[in-house]
């Protein structure tokens, strides 16, 4: 189903669970995006979501203060680093907890054409030990967070495919 992301064309609870890659740093209105997530989503249903952490170590070398501001702010057209702080805050808004974030891709930008042969021996090897050290503490240039919808509302028990779709406004 192609559809827009900030008005899903589905019913209210009809899914358990989701995946959002390579989406979210996309999100000009990442608030309005979560709680659709969490309008589509039934109770304690589950969504796998991948963003861009503008306080990643790199980052942080680079601008300084500017990777600390808490929010999400745009780099170019329609590309967003999001603080861990800003994340959590619309994660709990739109009714979800946040069960775990993992950071990684520390040395992606450093792997060329030139060096991609060393990947297996070199880049790998550094990049498993920092993911160990600084992942769980949202330094990583990309997260991977688990979020939980926490509401009691009972999802229909419909599953068919025209009882799923439904008009988002």
């Amino acid at each position: 189903v192609a559809a827009n992301a900030y008005y899903m064309p589905f019913k209210d609870s009809m899914f358990d669970g989701g995946l959002s890659i390579r989406v979210f740093h996309h999100m000009s209105d990442p608030e309005k995006f979560m709680r659709e997530c969490a309008r589509i989503l039934s109770s304690g249903g589950r969504i796998m979501l991948e963003w861009a952490n503008k306080r990643n170590l790199g980052r942080t070398f680079k601008r300084g203060a500017r990777a600390l501001r808490e929010d999400h702010e745009e780099y170019g057209e329609l590309q967003y680093g999001t603080h861990p702080k800003f994340f959590k805050k619309i994660v709990d808004q739109a009714g979800f907890i946040l069960n775990r974030t993992l950071g990684v891709g520390f040395v992606a930008r450093l792997i060329t054409e030139k060096n991609v042969a060393l990947v297996p021996f070199f880049f790998r090897p550094i990049e498993k030990f920092l993911d160990a050290v600084f992942g769980t503490r949202d330094l990583g240039p990309l997260c991977f967070s688990d979020i939980q919808k926490t509401d009691q509302k009972t999802p229909p028990n419909s599953r068919s495919f025209e009882e799923i779709l439904g008009c988002p406004v």
